[in-house]
């Protein structure tokens, strides 16, 4: 509604405004609406995505448990992906309790982020969570 009301008073959206947004469908569980704007940033504002949208995005797509989709978007990405993208697949396959995708995925943030302390201490603790429903 918001970003509906500043196109009619004319102004315009930046890289910051689809953050707001993104994040927002993010929260929401908007799914379609998310891609939808991702989408549109560049198709109607002439705004080239960055990782960081990008990255919200495929976290809302893991939220959702669309790994499929997100997985998807991640390999026709422009930018290389980075921990973030993969940390927040990790987190949602922990809520999915889809734990073989999840040691994918905890392999691939480990290979791209090796010296990231934070990164084993997510890895450990899906690892944990894995342990413990085997007990």
């Amino acid at each position: 509604m918001l970003f509906q009301n500043m196109n009619k008073l004319g102004l315009k959206p930046n890289h910051f405004t689809f953050i707001g947004i993104l994040i927002a469908c993010n929260h929401a569980g908007l799914i379609e609406q998310g891609l939808k704007y991702l989408s549109e940033m560049h198709t109607l504002h002439n705004i080239e995505p960055k990782l960081e949208h990008y990255a919200c995005v495929v976290d809302m797509l893991g939220r959702a448990g669309l790994f499929a989709d997100a997985l998807e978007l991640i390999a026709k990405m422009p930018v290389q992906s980075d921990g973030r993208i993969w940390s927040s697949l990790l987190s949602s396959c922990r809520i999915h309790n889809d734990f073989d995708l999840g040691k994918k995925f905890a392999k691939k943030l480990l290979e791209l982020e090796p010296n990231r302390a934070e990164s084993y201490v997510l890895v450990s603790n899906f690892l944990l969570v894995l342990v413990s429903g085997m007990m």
